[in-house]
C-alpha cells in the first residue's frame, strides 16, 4: 500500500474526495432543461410519464430516474434528469479512485487516474446531461470494482454481488456484455490457481450465481406492464410478445456492424489513437508504464487486456450515427493502466532525488487539473438554451389549433408540450410516428404501413395530419427540422423565423411547372430587389422574448433563386453584438420571398415578410441597432433599433413570450 492509511487517512476519504471534486465540475457545467443531446428530450419524457424508450427500453434508468425527479420536486424536470446524471457519473467517479488504490496501492495513482477519466470530454458530455450513459459507467465501475474485492478477500460471496451487479447492468444497457470476456478471464484464472479446491466451483455454487444474475433481468418485465396500461410515451407499437423481445434486444439497430475486413472499420482503428489522445492528453505516456507494471500480475493484467481488446472491437465494429459513446468501456479501461502507470512511477521515484520527486507530484497533481480547464469550456453546458430557445419561440408563434410537426429525433417541441403544458391547442406530432402510443386510428394505420418518414409512407403521414379531428388543419415545424422536397408531396414551406409553415400548393402544379414558367418570364426578374424598411412589432425586449419583423421590398422581378438577407443587431457602426466566446450574438437568415407561393409572386411591386425571431439570452443589454445584409448587396442597411433588456431566467418557470395582438 501506498501508505495512506498508515498517516492515519481513513480508506473511504480518497474516493469520496474525488467523487466531490468531479461532481462539482459536472453540476457546475449542468445543462438547465434538456439539451441537445440526440435522446434527452425523448429519454425526459419516457422517464417522467413512465413509458418506454428507444431499444433496449432501459427499465432501469427510467424507474431510477422516475423515483429521483419524484423525490427531488423543485427545478424543470429535465435539469433534475441532468443532475441524476451527474450524481451517477461522479458515483463511478469515486469508486474507480478506489478501485484504483485497491490495484495499485497508490493513493497519487488512483487520483491521478481517476480525475483524468473523469474530465476526459467523452465522459464528461455524458454527465451532464440527461442520457443513460453515466448510469451504465457507474454499474460498470461497480462490477470492476467488486472483482478486485473478492480477488482481495477470497471471499466466494463477492461472485454473487458481481453476478447481481452484471444482471442489474444488462436490465439497464445490453453493453454490459462486454465485461463478461473480462470477468471470465479472471474466472478461468483463479480456477487455474486453485485446482485442489474444485468443490468451490460447484454445480449448486454455479445455479445460485446464475440466479442472482437472472433476479434483476426480472426489471425488463416493466415493459409489457406498463404497455398494458397504454402509456402515452412509447417508441413503438408493442403490442406482441415478438415485438417486446425484439425491442429488448435492441432489433431495431440490427446491422449496424462493420465486418473486420471493411474500409470503415480500419479508418475508425486509425483514428483511435488520435481520439485517446484528445481524451487524456499527456497523461496517456503512461498506460505502456501501467501495462509493464502489471506484467508479474497476470491475474490483473490478462483481464483488464482481454476487455479492453472485446470492447474496443465492438467500438470500432458499430456502426451508427453517435458512436463515440460506445468507445466508454474501452477509455475505462485505458483509465485504469493510467492509473497503473503512475503508481509505478511513483514507485520508482520514491527514493529519486528530491526534485524528480516534485515533478512526480507535480505530475499527479497537474495532470487533472490541466485536464478539468482545457476541457471544462467545451463542455460547459450551463448556458445550454439553444434547443430550448429555438422550440419555445417555434411554439409560441403557431397558429392556433395547428399540427407541429417534429422532424428525426427531435421530440423537445412534445417535451415542452406535455411536460410544461405549452401550447395545448396544439398537437405536436413526430413524423416518425413513434414516440407517442395512443395516436389517433388514422395515424396508427399509417404507422402500421411502413416508413413514415420516406416516400409514401410521408405522403400518407402528412395527408392524415392535416385533417386530424375531422377537419383541415394548417401545419408547421420547427425550422431546422424541416426536410427537403415538400412539394413532392403537394406542399410548399413558408419560412417566418422561428417557425415554418407548410401550406398545400393550388391546383395541379409541380415544382417542374414553377420552373417551366419561371423560365419564361422576363429577364427582369434578375433585378435586385430594393429593401424599403424593416419594421420591429416592438422596440423593447427582453432576452427569450420573439421579436417579429416586418420586411418590406420593393421587386423590379422575381427575387433572385436563393437570395438569402442576413439580419443581425450590431453597434451604429455595424459591428455585430457578440456573445462572450465571441460569436454573434444574433445573427439569422432568411430566403427572400419564401412566405408566398412560387405562382403567386408578381414579377413587380412591393414584397412583404413577417418573421418571427427569438432573442437569445445572450444577447448584450442595451440599445441595439438592427442592421439587414442582402447577400447581393456588399453594405449593410441600418433599419432601426431594439432595445434589450436583460431577463433573469428560473429554469422552471417558462419565459414570458411576444405575441402580436
Amino acid at each position: 500500500m501506498s501508505g495512506d492509511e498508515g498517516r492515519g487517512v481513513p480508506a473511504w476519504a480518497l474516493p469520496t474526495a474525488v467523487a466531490a471534486l468531479s461532481g462539482w465540475a459536472y453540476i457546475l457545467t449542468l445543462a438547465p432543461t434538456v439539451a441537445s443531446s440526440r435522446d434527452s428530450a425523448e429519454l425526459a419524457l419516457a422517464t417522467i410519464e413512465l413509458g418506454v424508450a428507444h431499444p433496449t427500453g432501459y427499465p432501469l434508468y427510467t424507474l431510477l430516474g422516475h423515483a429521483f425527479i419524484s423525490a427531488l420536486a423543485f427545478g424543470d424536470p429535465g435539469w433534475r434528469l441532468n443532475l441524476f446524471s451527474a450524481l451517477c457519473g461522479a458515483g463511478a467517479i469515486g469508486l474507480l479512485a478506489d478501485l484504483l488504490r485497491r490495484l495499485t496501492g497508490s493513493g497519487q495513482a488512483a487520483w491521478l487516474g481517476a480525475l483524468v477519466f473523469a474530465f476526459s470530454p467523452l465522459v464528461w458530455q455524458e454527465t451532464n446531461v440527461t442520457e443513460v450513459y453515466a448510469l451504465h459507467l457507474l454499474l460498470q465501475v461497480a462490477i470492476l470494482w467488486s472483482w478486485r474485492v473478492w480477488e482481495e478477500s477470497d471471499d466466494v460471496r463477492w461472485l454473487a454481488v458481481i453476478s447481481f451487479l452484471v444482471g442489474l447492468s444488462l436490465a439497464h444497457h445490453l453493453m454490459t456484455v462486454l465485461l463478461l470476456p473480462c470477468l471470465g478471464t479472471a474466472v478461468v484464472l483463479r480456477w487455474r490457481e486453485r485446482r485442489e479446491r474444485r468443490e468451490l466451483w460447484t454445480a449448486t455454487r454455479a445455479l445460485r450465481l446464475a440466479g442472482w444474475l437472472l433476479l434483476p433481468l426480472a426489471l425488463y418485465a416493466y415493459i409489457p406492464i406498463v404497455m398494458a396500461t397504454q402509456p402515452e410515451i412509447c417508441w413503438t407499437d408493442l403490442t406482441t410478445l415478438e415485438s417486446i423481445f425484439g425491442h429488448i434486444l435492441g432489433g431495431g439497430y440490427a446491422g449496424s456492424n462493420l465486418g473486420i475486413g471493411e474500409p470503415a472499420f480500419w479508418q475508425k482503428a486509425v483514428r483511435y489513437p488520435l481520439g485517446l489522445a484528445s481524451q487524456f492528453g499527456l497523461a496517456l505516456i503512461l498506460v505502456p508504464l501501467g501495462i509493464w507494471s502489471q506484467r508479474a500480475r497476470p491475474r490483473e493484467l490478462w483481464p483488464l487486456a482481454v476487455g479492453f481488446a472485446v470492447s474496443l472491437l465492438f467500438a470500432l465494429a458499430y456502426n451508427v450515427v453517435d458512436p463515440d459513446p460506445f468507445y466508454l468501456t474501452s477509455c475505462l479501461f485505458v483509465a485504469i493502466w493510467i492509473g497503473a502507470g503512475a503508481a509505478w512511477l511513483c514507485k520508482t521515484t520514491g527514493r529519486a532525488p528530491s526534485w524528480l520527486r516534485r515533478t512526480t507530484r507535480t505530475l499527479v497533481v497537474g495532470l487533472p487539473a490541466l485536464s478539468g480547464f482545457s476541457h471544462f469550456t467545451a463542455n460547459d453546458r450551463s448556458d445550454d438554451f439553444a434547443i430550448y430557445d429555438r422550440e419555445m419561440a417555434a411554439l409560441a408563434v403557431a397558429e392556433r389549433g395547428a399540427v407541429f410537426l417534429t422532424w428525426g429525433d427531435n421530440n423537445f417541441p412534445l417535451y415542452l408540450h406535455r411536460v410544461h403544458a405549452l401550447r395545448p391547442d396544439l398537437d405536436v406530432i413526430p413524423l416518425r410516428l413513434t414516440i407517442l402510443c395512443n395516436l389517433p386510428p388514422e395515424l396508427q394505420a399509417v404507422r402500421s404501413r411502413g416508413d413514415t418518414l420516406r416516400g409514401e409512407g410521408l405522403a400518407q403521414t402528412l395527408e392524415a395530419v392535416q385533417t386530424l379531428g375531422g377537419r383541415p388543419r394548417a401545419l408547421v415545424a420547427a425550422p431546422v427540422d424541416v426536410g427537403s422536397g415538400w412539394e413532392s408531396f403537394g406542399l410548399f414551406a413558408v419560412e417566418g423565423g422561428a417557425l415554418t409553415r407548410l401550406a398545400p400548393l393550388r391546383g395541379e402544379r409541380t415544382p417542374s411547372d414553377d420552373v417551366d414558367r419561371s423560365a419564361e418570364a422576363p429577364r427582369a426578374r434578375d433585378a435586385h430587389p430594393t429593401l424599403l424598411g424593416v419594421t420591429p412589432a416592438v422596440r423593447d425586449v427582453a432576452q427569450g422574448d420573439v421579436v417579429y419583423l416586418r420586411y418590406a421590398w420593393k421587386l423590379s422581378g422575381r427575387p433572385p433563386t436563393g437570395a438569402r438577407v442576413v439580419t443581425y443587431l450590431g453597434d451604429p457602426a455595424g459591428a455585430p453584438a457578440l456573445r462572450p466566446d465571441g460569436s454573434p450574438a444574433f445573427e439569422v437568415t432568411h430566403e427572400l420571398g419564401r412566405d408566398l407561393p412560387t405562382h403567386d409572386r408578381g414579377l413587380t411591386g412591393e414584397l412583404g415578410e413577417l418573421l418571427a425571431h427569438s432573442i437569445p439570452y445572450d444577447v448584450p443589454s442595451g440599445d441595439w441597432t438592427l442592421w439587414v445584409r442582402p447577400i447581393w448587396d456588399p453594405g449593410a442597411v441600418a433599419v432601426g433599433m431594439l432595445h434589450v433588456r436583460q431577463a433573469d431566467r428560473v429554469l422552471w418557470e417558462l419565459p414570458r413570450i411576444w405575441r402580436m395582438p
